[in-house]
């Protein structure tokens, strides 16, 4: 077992653990925001003609040679080509089609002129701008080849990917299943959230916090239980009881007290613990182990150091088990919007709210409704100027 674990590492101790484990077909309607399993070939060209990319004239470039505001060039008009309809005129010099973004471009013209350059009549238009060959023109195939990789597997169904999909006619795809993750909390503080609690307790918010921050990464998440006797045999229960799940997440009973029993528990359960602590702050005290490729994470009872590290350590582990290829963070720098004084030395992790101003992305200090961390490595002032540039990262991404 790993002690005081510096961030880096805690990141990484868990990615072993955190393939993904099983697939299943869904229909494109209800794929949005799951991750791909396989590569999506694409069926056909698209566009399958060549189409115009703007309302204007079809003209063969050669017709526009030098044409302008002082010496315009006047075309007759063969017909008007909506979207949808296919041409039925074969474009010869001077002449011209009216026609339509998203229309296909008849025989014989390689070009089109936007209506902006352009003064016209019924039957003929006058063109103030030259254009060139293939000009707003978008080629047969020019934005996917048949054959080539449509949507390549680990990136999620995004409403862009969904368009591309269904433009191919793909009605189903296979995907990941989203992580199953079984939450527990424990402590002999507790009540349900729907109870009154007695003097000295308190409602167990901690469950619903997690759960909506692994919907928000894109869990499905399992209620296991409230363990508010604090001893060993109960815990194990709780555990025993998420067998099959992707991972379990627990928090409270983490730190070194005579009441604290999830380290115990996960040694009663022949669990291999991975670490105790980190070497960052804030986390308070938290323990990972597996029980065979099944990870065990158990958070401190504070609910904002929990959440910090689930989006700041757990979160990568969450999204390659979701089956992402892009599971680390993406990093953004950022800029301190007021002054701050740190405590400690260890690795400080901040965080904010951003704001746009002037151009410049600035971080906000305060502890929830957040929407990045920032990293503040040791070694660092203890007095942090308005305007230090920080490395930080989403916290959904």
């Amino acid at each position: 077992m790993e002690y005081k674990i510096n961030l880096k590492r805690a990141q990484e101790i868990l990615m072993p653990f955190s393939a993904p484990r099983n697939r299943e077909n869904v229909k494109l309607g209800e794929a949005y925001n799951r991750v791909l399993s396989k590569d999506i070939i694409a069926r056909e060209n698209f566009p399958s003609f060549d189409m115009a990319l703007t309302d204007g004239y079809a003209v063969i470039a050669s017709d526009t040679l030098n044409a302008g505001l002082d010496t315009p060039v006047t075309l007759k008009t063969l017909e008007d080509i909506p979207a949808g309809k296919v041409p039925t005129e074969t474009l010869t010099h001077g002449f011209a089609s009216k026609i339509h973004a998203g229309a296909m471009i008849p025989n014989g013209a390689d070009a089109v002129v936007r209506y902006a350059e352009t003064q016209f009549t019924f039957d003929s238009v006058t063109l103030l701008s030259e254009v060139s060959v293939g000009e707003n023109i978008s080629k047969t195939g020019s934005q996917i080849v048949a054959g080539t990789v449509l949507a390549e597997r680990g990136i999620r169904v995004t409403p862009a990917v969904a368009a591309k999909l269904a433009g191919q006619g793909i009605t189903e795809v296979e995907v990941y299943l989203k992580p199953r993750i079984g939450i527990i909390s424990t402590g002999s503080e507790l009540v349900a959230f729907d109870n009154t609690p007695e003097q000295g307790k308190k409602r167990d918010s901690n469950r619903f916090a997690i759960e909506a921050a692994l919907k928000d990464l894109g869990c499905d998440t399992f209620f296991l239980g409230l363990d508010f006797e604090d001893n060993t045999q109960a815990i194990l229960d709780l555990i025993n009881s998420g067998r099959g799940l992707d991972a379990m997440i627990s928090t409270g009973g983490t730190g070194a007290g005579d009441r604290d029993y999830m380290t115990s528990a996960f040694d009663a359960m022949g669990a291999f613990t991975l670490t105790w602590g980190g070497d960052f702050a804030p986390c308070g005290s938290f323990a990972f182990a597996t029980i065979g490729i099944t990870p065990l994470i158990a958070l401190p009872g504070d609910i904002d150091n929990a959440l910090i590290l689930l989006y700041a350590v757990i979160s990568p582990a969450l999204r390659k088990l979701s089956g992402l290829n892009e599971y680390g963070h993406k990093p953004i720098r950022v800029k301190l919007a007021e002054d701050y004084e740190r405590s400690g030395e260890a690795t400080l992790l901040l965080p904010g709210k951003i704001e746009i101003v002037s151009g410049e992305a600035l971080i906000r200090v305060q502890p929830d409704d957040y929407d990045v961390i920032a990293v503040i490595e040791p070694g660092t002032e203890s007095l942090l100027k308005k305007g230090s540039a920080l490395t930080a990262f989403p916290v959904r991404q």
